[in-house]
């Protein structure tokens, strides 16, 4: 795969001023794991819940019990495995909009940028971004992976601006550009 080519990308980027905007679709690409468990618990839990409800309904009104038993099964065993990965995306999309709608900007510096090549999607890679910041004295270091191959060029030492939660440090989310 080649690398990009051009000069260095801009890696700093003022984030809005707080109350930042925190909808699911504005964070989505933040982090896609969590928008896949919402969409993935939701379709998985809301789909074959809702056959196994109506196995369930066409049982217990039909009579053939089995077909109750059945349907109940599955609405328990569909609506909890999907109502679990829903849950589980949720939760970590309620701390990620905690970070962007209250985080506190502060200076980091890009460490390294590499490619990960244990991943590939349509034939390319995700980039992951490691980065240093200073918190009230202490040095924290996070990562964070993107699709922006732009970021390939950004040399180390070069500015970025990072949100961190007040209350825990460790919980931060690097800013980075659009484009």
């Amino acid at each position: 795969m080649r690398g990009p080519q051009g000069p260095a990308p801009t890696t700093w980027v003022d984030p809005p001023p707080v109350p930042r905007q925190t909808g699911l679709l504005a964070l989505r690409h933040l982090d896609v794991s969590a928008f896949f468990f919402i969409v993935f618990g939701t379709l998985f839990g809301g789909l074959g819940g809702g056959l196994g409800l109506l196995f369930l309904a066409i049982g217990l009104y039909a009579g053939p019990l089995m077909m109750a038993a059945i349907g109940g099964f599955f609405f328990l065993i569909f609506g909890g495995i999907g109502g679990g990965f829903g849950f589980y995306g949720a939760s970590r999309m309620r701390r990620l909009a905690a970070i962007v709608r209250e985080g506190e900007v502060v200076a980091g510096r890009i460490e390294r940028v590499e490619v990960d090549r244990s991943v590939r999607q349509n034939g390319r890679s995700p980039v992951v971004v490691h980065y240093s910041f200073t918190w009230r004295g202490a040095t924290i270091d996070g990562n964070t992976t993107c699709w922006k191959m732009s970021l390939l060029r950004a040399p180390p030492g070069a500015p970025l601006a990072v949100l961190v939660d007040q209350s825990d440090p460790q919980r931060n989310l690097a800013w980075l550009p659009a484009r």
